[in-house]
């Protein structure tokens, strides 16, 4: 066998097992989610049960990861493509994530499972290299992994870029060999993800309302990227306050304690917010539009509160996930406080903008661009460009307000 045959066999078998691994991840989390949380202990009924239901399920998730020897509390990461060490990876390493990040998740972290993918898309392609004898091509085997996740959650081939481009600003230069593992992976996952889904659906959508627009969207777009970024770094800054107060208690009380208290504050959020600002944002964000006539401009603000600070919380105690989706959760929020406040202010440049702003900040500029491209109908690129503008601009005004970095 051919040293090109072989290497695109593998990048095949990456494509069509991380979008395997990407479905099953969906299916716990969803189902397992439902049921806990609302069939086995009614807490969409019961609201006053959230709080004991957080903190049996925090200790439950306390006690997965103390049998897999990692600590709870670590470095909360708000970058959920941050650069990994190639290292050598086993099924058992993959499983350990996977059970990880699927019990953060299930134990009511307001987070996105986007993070914990993107650790085992990693080690997939380290695995792959492993096996084949080619560790030279662990790390581009690992960014084609990635890639090929990502345009499986997603649900988009415009993923496939995300690779290509990280692979080009390692190396510095244009190595069209190197492109073929991301491009021949991402199109392996799509094609798997539509044999099982039946079409492209990924994780979720921004739900922009309209595929067209107006000037007035493209000025909304620019002013929410500014506001957006400000929203990314007060996020940012957050969690790295919370961060110090989760440390404490991790470090200072017994594990049931510090568990206990995880949870509870969880479940305290959760009651306070409503349904709406419970676990990734992805249902979340169909509750806030479904209701929106019935919400006040105090009720939105209280909502889009709560769930940055349960946000915020679960990064900083020690739940895995990524903030993707309740950032999407607190654009689409933004935009109904606008809409409140003016019905003129409304349309798809306000939360387009908003959610350009926090991930330009959070991840990277071209990166985050991609993402937000992928998760919109293509008549609204311009209004994403827009954003993505206004967020740079967002992002240069704080390194000059603020110039540590977080």
């Amino acid at each position: 066998m051919s040293a090109l045959l072989k290497f695109i066999l593998i990048s095949l078998a990456i494509g069509v097992a991380n979008a395997v691994v990407f479905v099953l991840f969906e299916f716990i989390v969803n189902q397992g989610t439902e049921y806990l949380w609302n069939e086995l202990f009614n807490t969409d009924s019961l609201r006053l049960a959230l709080i004991p239901v957080a903190i049996f399920l925090s200790i439950a998730y306390s006690y997965i990861i103390r049998n897999f020897k990692q600590n709870r509390v670590g470095k909360a990461e708000t970058n959920f493509l941050e650069d990994e060490e190639i290292k050598h990876t086993d099924l058992n390493d993959l499983g350990t994530i996977f059970v990880i990040g699927a019990g953060s998740l299930l134990a009511g972290a307001s987070l996105g499972p986007e993070a914990s993918l993107v650790g085992i898309a990693g080690g997939l392609g380290i695995w792959f290299a492993q096996k084949s004898s080619d560790l030279n091509s662990a790390k581009l085997l690992a960014i084609s992994s990635v890639g090929a996740l990502l345009v499986a959650f997603f649900g988009s081939l415009l993923s496939i870029l995300i690779p290509i481009i990280i692979i080009f600003k390692k190396e510095g230069k244009i190595v069209i060999k190197h492109y073929i593992p991301p491009i021949i992976a991402g199109v392996a996952a799509y094609a798997t993800l539509v044999a099982i889904k039946g079409s492209a659906i990924g994780f979720g959508t921004i739900p922009t309302g309209s595929s067209n627009f107006h000037i007035q969207d493209l000025i909304f777009a620019l002013i929410l990227g500014i506001l957006g970024a400000f929203l990314a770094y007060l996020l940012k800054l957050l969690i790295k306050k919370l961060s110090v107060i989760t440390k404490k208690i991790d470090n200072n009380y017994h594990w049931l304690v510090s568990a206990s208290v995880f949870g509870a504050v969880i479940g305290i959020l959760y009651l306070i917010g409503g349904p709406s600002v419970e676990f990734s944002g992805k249902e979340g964000t169909s509750i806030l539009l479904e209701n929106s006539s019935s919400y006040t401009v105090a009720t939105l603000l209280i909502i889009f509160i709560t769930k940055l600070l349960v946000t915020g919380w679960s990064l900083a105690g020690g739940y895995r996930g990524g903030l993707v989706f309740p950032s999407v959760f607190m654009g689409v929020t933004l935009s109904l406080i606008f809409e409140k406040i003016h019905p003129a202010l409304t349309g798809p440049g306000i939360i387009i903008g908003s959610v350009s702003g926090i991930f330009t900040a959070l991840i990277s500029p071209i990166i985050g661009l991609i993402l937000i491209l992928s998760m919109i109908p293509a008549e609204l690129v311009g209004v994403a460009l827009a954003g993505f503008l206004g967020a740079l601009i967002g992002a240069k005004i704080i390194s000059k307000l603020e110039p540590i970095k977080i």
